[in-house]
């Protein structure tokens, strides 16, 4: 069995004032709605677990999940202070009998479920699979003063995506290290990093793009 998390627990503040982003409507429909449907219609997808701000969760499952027939949502679970509190949160509600876990930012309504099936397809007897795409622009490390340090191999970086897809012990076990180790970490691969866990990267999507700010609302 295979379960997916979505993060929708944040509050937006780089995007700022008004609607949170995951709310924000896309095509009469909320972000939301783009980011879960993919996994709802997945074959490789069993069950959803969706995190959200705890004063959201009435309304999102009378305008999201009962309205559009979401029924592999199983699980609502309310957000923590960082995004890895959310999502230590979900962890915590995953049967036991699940084999492996994606995670998905609930912000990246241009996900298809092209993407995720390739992404359980490719785990093989890796702990983790994650999407990425190729660095395009020259990159710089720079020091705390903002002087160029060294130019960096751009073939040798890459920006990583979600939906992340980790066997779910091996997640488990990472994030349950960070949490009582009070680690912070920017994703998930990150936390299995940590536990040395063997995580592989595939060929994402330019188009899986991420709501950050506003702005990012112009490219729809």
């Amino acid at each position: 069995m295979n379960t997916a998390i979505i993060t929708g627990g944040g509050k937006g503040r780089r995007f700022g004032g008004g609607e949170r982003k995951q709310f924000v409507e896309l095509n009469a429909k909320p972000v939301i709605y783009h980011s879960i449907y993919p996994f709802q219609s997945s074959p490789f997808i069993d069950e959803i677990i969706v995190v959200l701000p705890e004063d959201r969760i009435t309304a999102f499952r009378k305008r999201v999940v009962n309205e559009f027939r979401f029924d592999k949502v199983v699980e609502i679970v309310p957000g923590g202070k960082e995004r890895q509190d959310s999502v230590f949160n979900a962890l915590r509600k995953v049967s036991a009998k699940t084999d492996l876990v994606a995670v998905h930012d609930a912000v990246r309504p241009f996900i298809d479920e092209a993407l995720i099936n390739r992404l359980v397809e490719s785990i093989g007897g890796d702990d983790g699979v994650i999407p990425s795409i190729r660095i395009l622009q020259t990159v710089k490390e720079v020091d705390g003063n903002s002087y160029v340090k060294k130019t960096l191999d751009r073939d040798f970086i890459v920006e990583i995506q979600t939906p992340q897809v980790f066997k779910y012990q091996v997640l488990k076990k990472a994030y349950d290290y960070i949490m009582e180790n009070n680690i912070k970490v920017t994703d998930d691969s990150s936390a299995v990093e940590l536990t040395q866990g063997k995580v592989r990267t595939i060929e994402g999507s330019r188009a899986n793009r991420k709501i950050t700010h506003k702005e990012d609302l112009g490219w729809m």
